[in-house]
């Protein structure tokens, strides 16, 4: 899976942390996304998968089910097959929304 992610003005935001969650209950994966704000799954397996960006974000809070479940709506689903590039286009979580309860 490559991606790439974008503020609300559709700029792209470097250093936005990116988790890819399983939808079959394994662990979530994180990447920091570059300067350009792309990231970058590899070695993944066929299946289906929530990502998730967030501007900024205390490292591993995405592996905490009840943190992530209030951002699940603005999840990106990708479905993998054998050997399938899926490329996606995610919108990051702003700091300012994360501290809404």
């Amino acid at each position: 899976v490559d991606g790439v992610v974008m503020d609300k003005n559709n700029k792209p935001v470097g250093g936005a942390v990116v988790a890819l969650i399983p939808k079959d209950g394994t662990q979530a994966m994180g990447r920091s996304a570059d300067e350009n704000g792309i990231i970058s799954f590899k070695g993944l397996k066929p299946g289906e998968y929530n990502l998730i960006a967030w501007e900024d974000l205390e490292q591993g809070a995405y592996m905490d089910p009840d943190f992530v479940k209030p951002f699940e709506s603005k999840a990106k689903t990708v479905k993998l097959d054998a050997s399938a590039r899926e490329a996606v286009q995610l919108k990051v979580i702003p700091v300012e929304e994360m501290d809404k309860p």
